[in-house]
């Protein structure tokens, strides 16, 4: 295991976040957010990708993987900024949901490494 010095800025950032939704409304939980959320960050500074994947075991847990070229660029944006965009999300979903994971706040996870399938 290879220790990185902590005063070594971190070249990628990971948000990992998971809900819990009623799994009846899922697939409106992700169009929304991809609507508002996803829009909304797109055109942050720093903004890499956004995935988001769900466990057929568990139907009704959303988990939403962001990535951002640095932490300090992702927690630049204003906390005002964030909160109107929560409000939006929340009032055009419309149903209940519940944040029920944020691992970016356990781990500081940065991509040191990433291999492509070399299939066209």
């Amino acid at each position: 295991m290879v220790s990185r010095p902590t005063s070594t800025p971190c070249r990628e950032a990971v948000e990992y976040l998971v809900f819990e939704v009623d799994p009846a409304h899922r697939e409106q939980f992700i169009a929304v957010d991809d609507q508002i959320w996803t829009s909304a960050l797109r055109s942050q500074r720093g903004f890499v990708a956004k995935e988001v994947w769900v466990d057929e075991n568990q139907p009704g847990q959303v988990t939403l993987i962001t990535y951002w070229s640095s932490y300090a660029l992702w927690k630049a944006i204003p906390s005002d900024e964030l909160e109107a965009i929560d409000e939006r999300f929340t009032q055009a979903f419309g149903h209940p949901f519940t944040l029920i994971e944020e691992g970016h706040k356990i781990h500081r996870w940065f991509r040191v490494h990433q291999t492509l399938s070399s299939e066209e």
